[in-house]
């Protein structure tokens, strides 16, 4: 109408669809992430990070739980009391010695990756308390949050509409 010559220009090309140069790489070449590992049996989930590749942590997770459950022990309700005060080398073996219990490996999923140890601590403190009472974890993370976050990061996410 005002004598001036368009194009459209699709937001995706063939190209961008079909080639992808870069192959996916497996979850456990992943260096640098927050992971959670759930629990098969009850809600709770472990949340952990490093700066390795993810393959080295779980393989060294894998070791210690089965160093456990090669022993043979399984704890009854009245062992289960004085089990409470031994500590294994991972949290995680600590939930499986106690409760019997057997960690997901296949639902393992990473919450963030951050190749900055700072940041990623912050992030793991974030995770852990976003748990609550379903963490599996001995402590809050390597960086403390403040008590004052509690509220914000334990409150329902929001519904969706907006609130007027």
């Amino acid at each position: 109408r005002n004598g001036v010559a368009t194009t459209l220009k699709p937001h995706r090309t063939l190209r961008q669809c079909l080639v992808h140069p870069k192959d996916k790489r497996p979850p456990q070449d992943t260096a640098g992430v927050v992971d959670e590992i759930p629990c098969k049996v009850c809600p709770k989930v472990y949340v952990g990070e490093t700066g390795r590749r993810f393959g080295v942590k779980e393989k060294e997770h894998k070791k210690d739980v089965e160093q456990f459950e090669s022993s043979g022990t399984k704890y009854t309700r009245a062992q289960k009391k004085t089990s409470m005060s031994e500590l294994h080398q991972s949290a995680l073996t600590d939930h499986t010695a106690q409760d019997n219990h057997v960690s997901d490996w296949e639902g393992v999923k990473f919450t963030a990756k951050d190749p900055d140890w700072t940041t990623r601590g912050i992030k793991e403190a974030i995770a852990i308390r976003k748990k609550g009472p379903n963490a599996i974890n001995r402590d809050g993370g390597r960086h403390q949050l403040p008590e004052v976050y509690s509220g914000l990061l334990l409150a329902a996410p929001p519904s969706g509409g907006r609130q007027h």
